[in-house]
């Protein structure tokens, strides 16, 4: 009777520390540089175990949601990221964390012209970058982050990141000069997007594939309707069987007529 009092007090202890475990509770901290100890502003702290994600204010101050061994990233552009593994302790002190100043030495270069933008592209894919990722001995990352969370307008406006951080939410959806960069980037990266599609899809591709000329080539291309989003995933050998496959039906109707 007492060896199994004795399991049973194990085995609840046991689930009783688990559970305590999986309960999410308030983190808060501030972010300050290691050099010159003064806080560093909007770093981003991302739970690469939940995907909560959050950034400091002004003043280098954080709060976010997480629980026991849930890892925390804290990372900003000029500054070495930063790892951390969630214990008891967060609970019940506000983390001060310090980041170390990265310093990025590039090597000499020759810049040399290209004569076309495939040759450049060629040229800058064939580079090897050395990988400079962060880890924690013995623990395994989930879901890296490689863009952050902060450009996600559907993120930002969520229920869960006004809770993880309520004046940050305020902040990214009310200030005008977050928004005004946020549009910014949307129409830079719009403009890159648009000038990728064309390298990939235009007239003279299409002529040369179909044998169409002029308005006959645009009226076809027009009736094609590919999506910006399928032109810029797909290759140059799939968008050349599309045009193919569209242009069979494309006659057919026309000869149906």
């Amino acid at each position: 009777m007492k060896r199994f009092a004795i399991i049973f007090f194990l085995l609840f202890s046991i689930f009783l520390v688990n559970a305590q475990n999986d309960i999410f509770f308030q983190i808060k901290g501030t972010v300050i540089d290691c050099k010159l100890h003064r806080s560093v502003s909007f770093a981003h702290i991302i739970n690469e175990t939940s995907g909560f994600a959050t950034a400091t204010d002004t003043h280098g101050l954080f709060t976010i949601i997480g629980k026991i061994d849930d890892i925390l990233k804290i990372s900003e552009v000029g500054f070495k990221s930063k790892f951390l593994l969630i214990s008891e302790n967060f609970k019940i002190e506000i983390q001060k964390i310090c980041l170390l100043e990265d310093t990025i030495v590039l090597q000499e270069v020759t810049v040399l012209p290209f004569k076309s933008y495939s040759e450049f592209k060629n040229k800058l894919l064939s580079l090897k970058i050395e990988d400079n990722t962060y880890s924690i001995p013995g623990v395994t990352l989930k879901n890296p982050t490689t863009i952050h969370n902060l450009e996600n307008e559907n993120y930002i406006k969520s229920l869960g990141f006004a809770l993880s951080s309520p004046i940050s939410y305020f902040y990214y959806n009310f200030s005008k000069r977050e928004k005004s960069i946020r549009k910014y980037h949307k129409l830079e990266n719009d403009k890159w997007n648009q000038y990728a599609i064309v390298q990939k899809y235009n007239p003279k591709i299409v002529e040369k594939i179909t044998g169409l000329k002029n308005n006959e080539t645009i009226m076809f291309i027009a009736w094609c309707n590919l999506s910006k989003e399928y032109l810029l995933n797909a290759t140059d050998y799939e968008i050349a069987n599309k045009i193919k496959e569209k242009y069979k039906i494309y006659c057919y109707r026309i000869n149906d007529k």
